[in-house]
C-alpha cells in the first residue's frame, strides 16, 4: 500500500489547469442562462430520439421547451423502473443512445432501492461541476494546493457486482465523480484508496483515522454527511493510545481480523513526530485540539442544511477558524448545484442539466430565470444519463440571485426522510412495518416511524398503538425484522453499518392517545385541522418528547 507518493503541489496545481476550461465556461455563460439550458435540452432529445423512450413520446418532433413539456409527463423513479429493467437485463437505446456504463444503486421506494443507468454524457455532467468547484476552492484558497485531501465519496461496498448481463453496479472509484482528472489527485489522497475495501466497520473507521493523522499536511476534508466526520473524531478520541503507537513505528494493526486481502498489519515509514503531536494534542483544550493535529486544514465540505444544520454547526466549533462549506445539492441521479464562496451558497449547476422548477404553492414549472427569491420549489431534471422530467422529490429555496443566477438552498424532501443520508421512503418503509406487524400478528390502531438526532448521528423510533398487548420479546423481535427489512435500501444499511444510525427502537403508546397527540402537535405546529393527513414516515424530530407529555425517557 502506497501513500503520500505524489506532490500535492504538483498534482492540485495540474487538476486546477486542467479545471480551468469548465470554471471560464461556467462564468463566461451567466449572461446566457436561458439561452443554454434551451440548447442542453434539445440536445438530450435530438441526441436520443432513437430510443425506446424517445419513440414513445415523439422526440424527433420535439423542437421547443414547450413541446418538450406537453409530450413528456413529470415522473418519480416508479415510472423509470421498467426501462431500467430493460437496461440491467443487456438491452441497449432504452433511455439512451449511448451505451450504460454502470448502474449506480441509491435509496428507492417499493422495493428500497433503485440503480441510476450511468452514461459518458452524464459522468461529464458530473465532472463539470465537481471541476469549477474544486477550481473555486483552489482559487479561494490557496494553501489547499499544496496540500493533502480527504474525499469521502463511494460508500463501503466490499465484493463487486454485475447485473445478469454484465452491466457493473456501483462506482470502481471516487475519482470518477472528477472525470480523468480525478486521477491526478489520487496521489494526493490523505487515506489510500485501498481502505474503502475493509470489509469491517471497526477496521474500516480505524484505518481511515490513522491514515488521516499520519497527513501533516491534510486541507481539505470533504464527507457527505458531518456525522461520518465526528464518527471518525470519536475514532481518534477513543483509541489515542494504540494510534500514536501505531504512528510511532510505522505499523497498522486493524483491531480485528478477517479482511481476506486486505492486511490486517500494514508497514509503513514511521512517523514519531505525529504520534507525539497526537499525544500533545489530546493534553490541550477542546478548541486547540485539531489545529495540532491538522494545522493546515482550511476546509470542511459537507451537508449544512435540513437535518444536517445541527451537525455542520458541532464541526464548526470543533474547528475553528476552518471554513464548513455547505455542499450543494448533488445526488446520484443529477448534481442541481454546487458552492461558489463568491456567491454565499450555492448556485445552480446550470450547464449540467435541463431544470424545472414546480412551485409548492402549484402551478407550471417554472424555468431557471424565472424563479422567485424566497420561494420554494420542487426540483424536476432532465439528465444526461435518460432521465427526462424527473421528480426528485427535492424542494429547494432560492435565497438571492448572483450574477443572475439563482442560489438555491436545500429545504428537505418530499416523502423522503434523510437524517445522515439514509434516505428512507416512505413507500419502502409501510412495507417493511405493515408485513413484519403481520407476520407476527400484530394490529395497531396508529403508527408512526421518525428520526431523532444523537451527537453522532441518530435512530429512528416506531410508536405503535397495539390492538393487544405487546408481549417482552415481541417488541425486540419486531424491531429486528424492521432492521433488517430497511437494510434493503442501500443508503440506509450503509448509515447502519457505519453507526450513523443506531438500531431502532419503539415506543408502545396508551391506548387512544397516539392520533390524538399527533394531531395536537399537528395544529400547534399551524396545519389546520382539516389538512392533516397522518404520514407513516414523518422526518420531524422530537415525537419522544411529544407522546411523553415533555418527558424524555431513558433510551
Amino acid at each position: 500500500m502506497k501513500s503520500g507518493q505524489a506532490s500535492p503541489r504538483v498534482a492540485n496545481g495540474l487538476f486546477a489547469a486542467g479545471s480551468a476550461a469548465d470554471a471560464l465556461r461556467f462564468h463566461r455563460g451567466l449572461p446566457r442562462v436561458p439561452a443554454l439550458q434551451r440548447r442542453k435540452l434539445l440536445a438530450t432529445v435530438h441526441r436520443n430520439r432513437d430510443t425506446v423512450f424517445g419513440r414513445r413520446y415523439g422526440f424527433d418532433g420535439i423542437t421547443s421547451v414547450e413541446a418538450y413539456q406537453a409530450r413528456v409527463p413529470v415522473g418519480d423513479y416508479e415510472s423509470f423502473r421498467p426501462y431500467v429493467e430493460r437496461i440491467a437485463a443487456g438491452e441497449e437505446r432504452v433511455l439512451t443512445r449511448e451505451p450504460v456504463l454502470l448502474l449506480e444503486p441509491t435509496g428507492g421506494t417499493s422495493g428500497g432501492s433503485k440503480w441510476i443507468p450511468y452514461t459518458r454524457s452524464l459522468k461529464r455532467e458530473f465532472q463539470t461541476a465537481v471541476r469549477t468547484w474544486i477550481f473555486d476552492l483552489f482559487r479561494r484558497f490557496p494553501s489547499l494546493l499544496s496540500s493533502r485531501s480527504y474525499w469521502s465519496v463511494t460508500p463501503v461496498t466490499g465484493e463487486k457486482h454485475t447485473t445478469p448481463a454484465g452491466i457493473p453496479v456501483g462506482f470502481e472509484d471516487d475519482s470518477e465523480y472528477a472525470g480523468p482528472l480525478g486521477r491526478l489527485l489520487q496521489g494526493v489522497f490523505a487515506v489510500p484508496g485501498e481502505v474503502k475495501y475493509i470489509r469491517s466497520i471497526a477496521n474500516f473507521r480505524y484505518a481511515t483515522a490513522f491514515f488521516l493523522l499520519r497527513a501533516a499536511d491534510l486541507g481539505l476534508l470533504s464527507v457527505w454527511n458531518p456525522t461520518f466526520l465526528l464518527l471518525l473524531l470519536d475514532q481518534i478520541r477513543q483509541s489515542v493510545e494504540p494510534l500514536a503507537r501505531d504512528l510511532f513505528d510505522g505499523r497498522l494493526r486493524l483491531p480485528e481480523s478477517g479482511e481476506g486481502a486486505f492486511p490486517r498489519e500494514t508497514r509503513l515509514p514511521p512517523c514519531p513526530d505525529r504520534a507525539r503531536a497526537l499525544q500533545g494534542a489530546f493534553s490541550k483544550e477542546h478548541r486547540d485540539r485539531y489545529r495540532v493535529v491538522w494545522p493546515d486544514l482550511r476546509v470542511i465540505s459537507c451537508w449544512a442544511d435540513g437535518l444536517a444544520r445541527d451537525h455542520a454547526q458541532r464541526l464548526r466549533e470543533i474547528f475553528p477558524g476552518v471554513t464548513v462549506q455547505p455542499k450543494g445539492l448533488l445526488a446520484t441521479e443529477c448534481v442541481a448545484s454546487f458552492p461558489l464562496e463568491a456567491a454565499r451558497g450555492s448556485v445552480l449547476a446550470y450547464p449540467c442539466h435541463f431544470f424545472e422548477f414546480l412551485p409548492q404553492g402549484g402551478g407550471p414549472p417554472q424555468p431557471v430565470h424565472r424563479l422567485d427569491v424566497g420561494e420554494v420549489y420542487t426540483l424536476v431534471v432532465t439528465t444526461g444519463g435518460g432521465l427526462y422530467r424527473y421528480d426528485m422529490q427535492d424542494r429547494i429555496r432560492v435565497t438571492h440571485r448572483w450574477h443572475g443566477l439563482p442560489v438555491i438552498r436545500f429545504q428537505g424532501r418530499t416523502r423522503l426522510c434523510d437524517l445522515v443520508g439514509e434516505k428512507l421512503d416512505e413507500g419502502h418503509v409501510q412495507s417493511v412495518l405493515l408485513g413484519v406487524l403481520a407476520t407476527h400478528g400484530t394490529r395497531s390502531r396508529f403508527l408512526l416511524f421518525a428520526p431523532e438526532r444523537t451527537p453522532t448521528g441518530g435512530y429512528y423510533t416506531l410508536f405503535i398503538e397495539p390492538e393487544e398487548p405487546l408481549s417482552p420479546w415481541h417488541a425486540p423481535a419486531i424491531l429486528e425484522a424492521v432492521d433488517r427489512g430497511l437494510r434493503g435500501n442501500f443508503h440506509y444499511r450503509y448509515a447502519r453499518d457505519l453507526g450513523q444510525l443506531e438500531h431502532p427502537r419503539m415506543m408502545v403508546l396508551q391506548e387512544n392517545t397516539g392520533q390524538e397527540t399527533y394531531i395536537r402537535r399537528c395544529v400547534q405546529s399551524g396545519q389546520r385541522l382539516g389538512d392533516i393527513k397522518q404520514v407513516l414516515l414523518d422526518p420531524r424530530t422530537g415525537w419522544t418528547t411529544v407522546f411523553t407529555g415533555g418527558k424524555r425517557p431513558d433510551p
